[in-house]
């Protein structure tokens, strides 16, 4: 313990510390702002160039409040450091959960219901429908709000009450006082619980720690295993370059199953067909898009052969980063036996660099975020009874499905910071926000029982992506043999240059053309 307490507060003026810490976080939240914009230009669809300017700012908005959520405890932590006043820690986090609570329960759910109805011929949506599904869906949610603030409200902490005798000073010696702290118990009443009556502000940030914890440990939980094998093999599966004849044998094959999943599409119209049924067939159509992709720049040899390499280097990294995750979840999360990356930090921050500390927690939790962004784009459309995803794809990727990810990533942001505060309690004790989601809503009553499980439920969802990997591997595998991923061997038979299906070596008839062709010669 005396090892955790020693911190070196920074070696700075009053004034400088806080001017400093001030200008580090407004150009810490610029660079995000600006990166977040980088994002929304890379995956906007061209349709959305000209028009729908205030869903953009929505999804930047939300985009960049989410990430600077995380990054403001080590702020909160290098504030609470300063013996000179730091900053004002409570006035921003509460200002902070107020901006991410109006944007996910009011902003972005109009500006998704607006943009659904949008008319670009027009030029407007529909402002009045839009207001009426906003109003039903701010029923349903202030009615879960009212209801459970009124039979939840209080956190009930748990304390140690410390009782003992006084004795007189004036008459008492040197053994009076050995016999005393002896004798006396120190802790008579020992794993109680103190009621804290929570203010409808706190409990409302408590609801969406719940929510956002809930996805959290679905899409968090599978993304810390599958992310750093996704990236691994996203290197392995890399576009080589190929030659014409295989590139004109894979369009066929590429032809054929989107003119398949075309006839299977049609066929959707006419019979309503099963959720499990429809997601599968969406990620086929995601899966062929993506193939014809990669065989395109394999064609073209227009692929970033530094981006696959850094691919690699991040999925080696993060293999280390999710096992030392794993890890700290059991050892400092579940037993409560050794802090683990708590003293990683602490050791970070004893060095000749302080800023190696705050460097690394952020690593950790920002990789924990990355984690949870690929289990919902991963696996949203292949878990049942859950809402369909809406898969982002650079220049292809419409607003809708920006505002629908935007709202995803907000909330599970706040299940990530949530958790953060859990796992980091030493590191971030005494912090604001160590008092308000490592304290009062880790004990929410009958709320704060989903915390006690939350650990647990994390570990079985990250072994069920490591069964969901190897089980669908060879399935996927096999998809796109169907779809070019063969040798050109197998689909020019040898010495004849000819394609399967070929008579005399001409070119291989392409499929029917058509209302249905066209769209399939992509």
């Amino acid at each position: 313990q005396q090892k955790l307490h020693q911190r070196r507060p920074l070696s700075l003026s009053p004034i400088m510390v806080d001017v400093l810490l001030t200008v580090i976080a407004i150009i810490v939240y610029i660079v995000i702002f600006a990166l977040c914009t980088y994002v929304l230009i890379l995956y906007s669809h061209p349709d959305d160039n000209t028009d729908a300017y205030f869903p953009k700012v929505v999804v930047v908005l939300s985009l960049s409040l989410a990430v600077a959520s995380i990054l403001m405890m080590p702020l909160d932590s290098s504030s609470r450091q300063s013996t000179f006043g730091g900053l004002p820690m409570d006035v921003l986090i509460i200002t902070l959960y107020i901006m991410i609570g109006a944007l996910a329960v009011l902003v972005i759910p109009f500006a998704y219901f607006f943009y659904s109805s949008y008319d670009p011929e027009k030029g407007r949506g529909k402002v009045k429908s839009a207001l009426i599904s906003l109003a039903i869906f701010l029923v349903f949610f202030g009615t879960i709000i009212v209801l459970g603030y009124f039979l939840f409200g209080v956190a009930d902490v748990p304390i140690d009450i410390q009782t003992a005798y006084l004795i007189p000073k004036s008459t008492a010696t040197f053994t009076d006082y050995a016999t005393y702290a002896q004798a006396s118990n120190w802790l008579l009443y020992a794993n109680r619980t103190q009621p804290f009556s929570l203010s409808i502000l706190l409990f409302f940030i408590s609801i969406l720690a719940i929510f956002g914890g809930f996805l959290f440990v679905i899409f968090g939980g599978i993304g810390l295993t599958y992310l750093p094998i996704d990236l691994i093999y996203g290197y392995k599966n890399r576009p080589k370059p190929i030659n014409d004849q295989e590139f004109k044998a894979r369009k066929i094959l590429l032809a054929e199953r989107a003119d398949e999943l075309l006839k299977e599409g049609y066929s959707y119209r006419e019979r309503r067909p099963g959720r499990s049924l429809m997601n599968d067939w969406k990620n086929e159509v995601f899966m062929l898009e993506e193939e014809f992709d990669l065989t395109m720049a394999a064609h073209k040899r227009d692929f970033p052969v530094f981006f696959y390499w850094g691919m690699l280097l991040v999925g080696i990294i993060g293999i280390l980063l999710s096992i030392s995750w794993i890890i700290h979840i059991f050892v400092w999360k579940i037993y409560r036996f050794i802090p683990f990356l708590n003293d990683l930090f602490y050791a970070l921050e004893g060095g000749l660099v302080q800023f190696f500390g705050v460097i690394a927690y952020c690593i950790w939790s920002l990789w924990l975020m990355w984690a949870v962004i690929k289990g919902n784009f991963t696996f949203g459309l292949r878990i049942p009874l859950l809402f369909t995803i809406h898969p982002m794809k650079p220049e292809g990727t419409l607003m809708n499905g920006f505002l629908f990810n935007a709202g995803l990533i907000l909330l599970s942001s706040v299940g990530v910071v949530q958790f953060c505060a859990d796992s980091f309690d030493l590191y971030l004790r005494s912090t604001s926000f160590n008092m308000i989601f490592g304290l009062a809503i880790t004990n929410l009553r009958v709320l704060g029982w989903f915390y006690k499980i939350y650990s647990w439920a994390i570990m079985v969802f990250a072994v069920l992506a490591v069964g969901v990997f190897l089980w669908t591997r060879k399935k996927k595998k096999v998809k796109r043999a169907q779809l070019a991923k063969i040798n050109v061997a197998r689909v020019v038979e040898r010495g004849t240059g000819k394609a399967p299906g070929e008579k005399g070596g001409g070119a291989a008839k392409p499929p029917a053309r058509g209302a249905r062709g066209r769209r399939a010669g992509k």
